[in-house]
Order: structure tokens, then sequence, then C-alpha cells
């Protein structure tokens, strides 16, 4: 349960960030140049996302424990 609540709250973010989800077909016949940019946004991108999580997991623990 827990894990499919995070897993859409990254899915979320990484939404509202901009980040298109692209299908494997779609990565596989891409350009090399676009690719190699594309992976360094998704990893910047990523970053943020998953810290965002775990910031509101974090939150949520010390609120739980009040």
């Amino acid at each position: 349960m827990c894990s499919e609540a995070r897993a859409s709250a990254l899915e979320s973010s990484l939404k509202n960030l901009g980040v298109e989800k692209l299908s494997k077909d779609e990565v596989q016949k891409m350009p090399w140049e676009i690719l190699e940019s594309k992976i360094g946004n998704w990893i910047h991108f990523m970053r943020i996302a998953v810290r965002k999580i775990f910031l509101s997991d974090f939150c949520y623990g010390i609120a739980f424990i009040r």
C-alpha cells in the first residue's frame, strides 16, 4: 500500500516537473544526442522528486510521533 502511494506520488511529481512518459520503443528510436540530454534531465528531476517524497514521509513521521 505504502509503495503504491510512493509510486503514484513519484509519477505525479515527475509529471508536474514536465517529464514526459516515454515507451521503450520511443526511447530506442530517439537520436543519441537527444536521448543523452533527456537522461541528464531525468536524473535531475528524479533527484528532486525523490527528495520531495522522502521529505514528505519524514514530515509525516514527525507529525505522527507528536
